[in-house]
């Protein structure tokens, strides 16, 4: 449940080939409640409704390359829409993460969202000209999709025989804002039972994360992961995040 009555839902599902990888299909879908047309004229409605949404599928392929290197990529198909007018394109994600052989440091790297760019098209840009009818169409500016480039690290604390502290932190360069970061901890009993908490810097509204998770065993090589994730949004209130995941 994101902002402003605005829904985000991902799933995906990922299997390993030996000798060959890891292939996996997702798709993310950022939707929004029918909202009221409103014009110069009828600034309290006009009694016809409008939406917005946009999506991703993707097909993603990743391997280890060596026993400390693995590398991934992801083609996806994006598409947008508001109201009747709506925009599509393809975009390419790809990352790394590297072993660095000091004790648990780990080092990982990706570029989101590789891409031309995108530009909206539909009916209502349609528009008669002049008296006799004559058509016109409008034009409509093309814009760049949000590439983003992101380098992170992690490393693990043994706490004692059961427990682990794991701190990390990520440096993002977006290409349509300034740089941000984040720093992260999470504390892991038995490998089952996760506290976790962030924070943002150099985000508008967003800072504080808090959260958790639980693993556990359904069958003999089945385990439910279950996650949730409270976001701080500043003067935007906040978010809660829940996902549910199965590894057999």
């Amino acid at each position: 449940n994101w902002l402003l009555d605005i829904s985000l839902n991902y799933a995906a599902i990922a299997h390993y080939f030996e000798e060959v990888g890891t292939f996996a299909v997702s798709a993310s879908v950022l939707s929004m409640d029918d909202q009221e047309i409103t014009t110069m004229d009828e600034q309290d409605g006009t009694g016809d409704y409008y939406s917005a949404s946009s999506y991703a599928i993707g097909l993603s392929y990743a391997r280890m390359l060596t026993n400390r290197f693995s590398f991934g990529a992801t083609v996806k198909f994006v598409g947008e829409r508001i109201h009747n007018e709506s925009a599509e394109g393809f975009a390419f994600d790809m990352g790394t993460m590297l072993e660095t052989g000091f004790r648990s440091l780990r080092l990982g790297m990706s570029i989101t969202n590789m891409g031309p760019e995108m530009e909206f098209n539909g009916p209502d840009l349609d528009v008669p000209v002049g008296t006799d009818g004559t058509g016109a169409e409008l034009k409509t500016t093309a814009y760049d999709m949000p590439m983003t480039f992101r380098f992170g690290l992690a490393y693990d604390f043994e706490m004692g025989a059961n427990s682990v502290l794991t701190l990390s932190s990520v440096l993002k360069h977006p290409n349509d804002n300034e740089q941000q970061g984040s720093l992260g901890a999470q504390w892991g009993f038995r490998d089952q039972y996760f506290l976790r908490g962030g924070y943002k810097v150099n985000y508008d509204e967003e800072g504080l994360t808090l959260g958790g998770g639980l693993r556990t065993s359904l069958a003999s090589e089945t385990r439910l992961v279950i996650d949730y994730a409270w976001q701080d949004f500043g003067r935007l209130d906040n978010t809660h995040r829940f996902s549910v995941g199965f590894t057999f």
